[in-house]
């Protein structure tokens, strides 16, 4: 099963909209894992799997992402995890921005791939670090969007001018080998909690997300 992602903060300089907070890992005996603000679900996956011999309970993390929807041909640049990417493309032909995020992936830990119809490239951090875009632009005389999505929520456009950054999050994974388990974060949802619902809710072995999307003009 799958969690839902929360509502995310205005403005990429807020963070990833993951708050402080105590999470609760109840498996073959309860361990409670201190979160810091910002934390990646990779930095969470890693605590989870710091207690795992105790509580039987492992964690992985990936972020999948997808960019598509491009409004106006033209060259388009954007920051992607600290890295700039530049392409010349057209609104139904994607391939050399696809190109251009995969000559960095060494930097960025991201690897794109195109769709069939070229319109559309998947990204992928396989070890769950957040996907940030920053300072998109174009070369178009009219403004440009570019859609931004994340496994789960709602779909973002880049603007050119206007909205041009967006943060990407995680999807965390719990499993255990042990049977059943249960997880709970210490805050709600709408203050930054891991888990969709009130504070102290109890999550029952399944697949949450822990990431979201964060937009704003920087």
């Amino acid at each position: 099963q799958s969690g839902t992602t929360r509502a995310g903060l205005t403005g990429i300089t807020g963070g990833n909209n993951v708050a402080a907070q105590d999470l609760t890992i109840n498996g073959q005996v309860a361990k409670t894992l201190t979160i810091a603000a910002d934390s990646t679900a990779k930095q969470i996956a890693t605590l989870i799997n710091g207690v795992s011999d105790s509580t039987g309970v492992a964690a992985t993390a990936r972020t999948n992402a997808t960019l598509g929807g491009l409004s106006q041909d033209g060259v388009v640049s954007l920051t992607l995890n600290g890295q700039t990417i530049s392409a010349n493309v057209t609104t139904t032909n994607l391939t050399e921005l696809a190109n251009a995020i995969n000559s960095k992936t060494g930097a960025t830990g991201v690897v794109a791939t195109l769709d069939i119809t070229k319109t559309k490239i998947s990204l992928l951090h396989a070890t769950g670090e957040d996907i940030t875009f920053k300072d998109f632009s174009s070369s178009a005389t009219t403004t440009a969007t570019l859609a931004v999505a994340g496994s789960a929520g709602a779909t973002t456009k880049l603007t050119s001018g206007s909205t041009d950054s967006s943060v990407i999050g995680a999807d965390v994974e719990f499993k255990s080998t042990g049977g059943y388990f249960s997880v709970k974060s210490s805050i709600a949802a709408s203050a930054g909690g891991l888990f969709t619902g009130a504070a102290a809710a109890l999550q029952a072995s399944v697949k949450n997300t822990v990431g979201l999307i964060d937009v704003n003009s920087v």
